[in-house]
């Protein structure tokens, strides 16, 4: 696990690499490292890491900023990207309230509260899952910001998702990054279209 925390270190640092300079006005020179990286990312993602692998954060968000430096190239690593983000923002959070009283039936994280007029009760939810969905809705915010209107083609099969986590009850964080994604979504398609879907 050591040398999978390494190697999502390392990750993060070529993320923060690529963003540095995709600003720069000629970013020719550093083009095709960017796209090498970025292909070689998108095909480890797409290999599906475990879900408790931390190289899984550091690639999707790395790929987010690859995003900010290939804009419309990006769009070509789109769909390996959005599998996985698609996946993981549909997660259940399987939330349950029930009776203190009762026994434990689930390995979630659990939590006892005292409610008023029903006593105390126990609040569970899985929070690696938490953890997965809010960490895929980070990586759509900042693809789409990064993209602008390269984003276009993928606001039709993420519309539902992220409408849909827009009035998100269990995370405020969630119902915020759904809405950025949204805002983004809009810029995206551009008028007259977005018209409709407000």
């Amino acid at each position: 696990m050591e040398a999978k925390k390494l190697r999502a270190k390392a990750i993060q640092t070529i993320g923060s690499i690529i963003t540095s300079v995709a600003d720069n006005e000629d970013k020719e020179p550093f083009k095709a490292n960017v796209l090498e990286i970025t292909t070689h990312l998108a095909t480890t993602l797409q290999n599906r890491l475990s879900d408790d692998d931390p190289q899984d954060e550091a690639i999707k968000d790395t790929l987010a900023q690859c995003a900010g430096f290939l804009g419309q190239e990006f769009t070509q690593f789109m769909p390996m990207l959005l599998d996985q983000l698609m996946i993981d923002a549909q997660l259940s959070l399987d939330f349950k309230m029930e009776s203190a009283d009762m026994p434990s039936t689930t390995d979630n994280m659990e939590m006892k509260v005292k409610i008023k007029g029903m006593g105390e009760q126990k609040v569970s939810m899985n929070t690696d899952a938490l953890v997965r969905k809010t960490g895929a809705f980070a990586v759509l915010q900042k693809v789409s910001e990064n993209m602008g209107q390269a984003f276009g083609p993928f606001v039709e099969p993420l519309l539902p998702i992220v409408s849909q986590h827009m009035s998100y009850e269990h995370s405020k964080g969630i119902r915020k990054l759904a809405l950025k994604t949204f805002k983004n979504m809009l810029v995206a398609i551009g008028e007259p279209q977005n018209v409709q879907l407000l």
